[in-house]
């Protein structure tokens, strides 16, 4: 693809005179028009003067230009900026067959482009940069993106915050110079419709030339090809990376880019945050699978999500959340997806989030599976315990007063096994009690009257409830408790 301000560039300023073209135009070929020619569009038509002095040169579509030469010699001129523009294409194409790395793609192209340019994933991480150039004129941020392969967290989040929308943009675009000391040009490049990083041209000069952005717009076309039909792994693009892999490894390297990363998205380090583990419901099986599902949170403010095993990991801002929304608005997309959910207790130190994963995932185990369903980790603790000590004995917790309880009951066809655990699980309040129970005040009063006779420990010892309740979790006869679950709202 070459166009007008692509071949008016190659001509001394001085030559050219009455200029008005559509500099984006794009021309496949150069004739001299004759008078039977049918004019076509992709066409430069060139038309000598009388006196062969001048050449005039046009298209179809109205654009039109002189040049202070001779017809030959300006369809020549024409004919190498074909030439020059299309061995440089062909150049790169046949390196991306061959094989080559996209620094490699860059330093090919400093001769037509001479402008240091950049590719950043969509982390904002550097992947590659031009290194054929001087960079004395830069600044400190060109070379602070060199040595740290990324930009001044700084910079990037007031930038982040500011420009939000050009992350949506198609083509090139000019960008401010809030990153670099002069303004820049930047051209985002998708694999399908998913965002995966920006390409980036610093204009140290003042403004490029439209022929130069045309040259570009070629160059990130063909990046983005390159990269779309490759088996170059861009897995660590994805925003959710960072917390993925420091959920995998609790790694002082992972926790810094993690760290980075929520910094750029603007969470307070004392913001209120939660680590949710969501899966699809095995009772729902159109549920979507997880890597597609990971879409509609990724730019979700307040949101960080990551796939994870045969789930999702989310971890959420409450603060960020309830500027625009709230983490209810989190649970009823998960439920419209037909997911359930396990999620921690909130924290603030970032350092937890591996610990914070676990309690999630260890709600989303042992709460309930059904759609809709937030497994919340407080209410989830005891059969984990439970659970850990039967990999040992089991009969450690086998309290002797439960047995106790289930032969009296059995003799007089009482309630006394089910009322105390009821009276345990709910902190012995009465009230809560007696309305689990769904049994007037003085029975349950007259129940545990009767308790206080028969147990041979006190309940007015902590180490006595919690050895009593873990018996009981461990017993399993009794129906695990529902009313604790939280159920999203259907939407």
């Amino acid at each position: 693809m070459v166009t007008l301000s692509m071949i008016c560039e190659h001509f001394a300023p001085d030559v050219l005179d009455n200029l008005s073209i559509n500099p984006d135009e794009e021309i496949n070929s150069v004739r001299i028009r004759t008078e039977t020619d049918n004019a076509v569009a992709g066409v430069l038509y060139l038309f000598p003067d009388d006196d062969g002095v001048m050449t005039g040169c046009g298209t179809i579509n109205g654009s039109s230009f002189l040049v202070k030469e001779h017809v030959y010699t300006t369809f020549n001129k024409v004919l190498e900026v074909f030439e020059y523009y299309r061995n440089w294409e062909d150049r790169l194409l046949e390196a991306c067959r061959r094989g080559c790395t996209l620094t490699e793609l860059l330093n090919m192209s400093y001769s037509v482009i001479p402008y240091p340019m950049l590719i950043l994933d969509c982390n904002e991480w550097m992947i590659a940069h031009t290194t054929a150039f001087d960079d004395g004129k830069l600044g400190d941020n060109w070379n602070y993106i060199v040595e740290h392969a990324t930009m001044p967290i700084a910079v990037l989040a007031k930038y982040n915050q500011e420009f939000y929308d050009f992350f949506e943009k198609r083509g090139v675009y000019k960008i401010p110079g809030s990153i670099f000391p002069r303004d820049g040009y930047a051209y985002n490049f998708f694999v399908g419709n998913t965002f995966c990083g920006v390409i980036g041209l610093v204009d140290h000069s003042g403004t490029i030339t439209p022929g130069i952005g045309g040259a570009f717009a070629i160059l990130c076309a063909v990046i983005q090809d390159f990269i779309g039909s490759s088996t170059l792994n861009l897995a660590f693009s994805s925003p959710g990376q960072p917390l993925a892999d420091y959920i995998a490894r609790a790694e002082d390297k992972s926790y810094q880019k993690l760290i980075r990363a929520l910094n750029l998205a603007l969470w307070g380090e004392n913001d209120k945050k939660m680590v949710l583990y969501a899966a699809p419901s095995p009772l729902r099986s159109l549920a979507p699978n997880p890597h597609n599902s990971r879409l509609i949170f990724s730019r979700w403010d307040g949101v960080i999500v990551a796939n994870y095993q045969d789930g999702l990991v989310l971890l959420c801002d409450i603060d960020v959340l309830s500027k625009s929304s709230s983490i209810d608005e989190v649970y009823g997309w998960l439920n419209q997806i037909s997911y359930y959910v396990g999620a921690s207790n909130t924290f603030t130190d970032v350092s937890k989030v591996q610990s914070m994963f676990h309690q999630a995932k260890i709600a989303l185990e042992y709460g309930n599976h059904e759609v809709g369903c937030v497994n919340e980790f407080e209410n989830h603790i005891m059969p984990y315990l439970v659970s850990l000590v039967e990999k040992g004995d089991e009969s450690i917790l086998n309290h002797s007063c439960l047995t106790l309880l289930e032969q009296y009951d059995k003799r007089h066809g009482s309630s006394l096994y089910e009322t105390l655990f009821v009276f345990l699980k709910n902190e012995r309040r009465l009230k809560d009690t007696a309305a689990e129970l769904n049994v007037h005040r003085g029975t349950l009063i007259h129940r545990l009257q009767r308790l206080d006779e028969l147990l041979p420990v006190s309940l007015e010892q902590p180490e006595v409830r919690m050895y009593l309740l873990l018996s009981y979790y461990a017993d399993g006869r009794l129906e695990e408790e529902k009313s604790e679950n939280k159920f999203f709202a259907l939407q």
